[in-house]
């Protein structure tokens, strides 16, 4: 607390004095400002190595676009769908690895819990048994993905939140090779997310 604020202190608890002697005022001043709100001290995830995301990507050759979800980074999920390799070999072989190992105890865990529905979005299931859309869009029309400018569209930890929200994404921008509409039911909206437009009048 620095002298001016000190000194205004100590005005307004004679001001307070005067107007009621028995008042007990405590001066609590306002705290600095956080570093944070100054500048960023963390530095910014790169947009391939984030995860728990809702992405899109589109083709640079049509139209066509695809909405998708993973909990695990962006670039290990878009190789899949047959992006470049765009990361270090040694970085992408723990990160296959540490998949590879999760992928086998979830294989061997008798009890354990899908969110999915039956068809259901095919992202973070093994490449081996679903074919990816993009891929099949690929191999059909010989079309070019853009890679580089995929876009996140929302992020969540929760993994069903996640599965809710690509199902709005879906239900919102109806991306052509998404082969659902949602991955979850919505129970309390039913037709997805309702954007609200307002009627703007001009007078004459």
């Amino acid at each position: 607390m620095g002298k001016p604020t000190q000194q205004l202190s100590k005005d307004i608890k004679k001001l307070a004095m005067k107007v009621k002697p028995t008042t007990q005022l405590l001066i609590v001043p306002r705290p600095p400002p956080a570093i944070r709100q100054m500048f960023k001290n963390k530095d910014e995830i790169p947009k391939n190595l984030q995860s728990n995301i809702i992405y899109q990507v589109n083709c640079s050759s049509c139209p066509a676009s695809y909405i998708g979800k993973t909990t695990r980074q962006a670039c290990i999920r878009l190789q899949e769908h047959g992006a470049p390799t765009e990361i270090p070999a040694e970085h992408t072989n723990e990160n296959l690895r540490r998949s590879a190992r999760i992928a086998a105890m979830n294989a061997n865990n008798n009890a354990q819990i899908s969110y999915y529905e039956s068809g259901s979005s095919e992202d973070d299931l093994p490449s081996t048994t679903h074919t990816s859309a993009i891929k099949r869009h690929i191999t059909s029309t010989k079309h070019k993905i853009d890679w580089h400018n995929w876009t996140i569209l929302d992020k969540d930890k929760h993994p069903y939140r996640l599965l809710v929200k690509e199902s709005l994404a879906i239900n919102e921008k109806s991306p052509t090779l998404n082969l659902t509409t949602r991955s979850v039911p919505f129970v309390v909206y039913p037709e997805g997310c309702v954007i609200k437009r307002t009627n703007h009048t001009t007078s004459q």
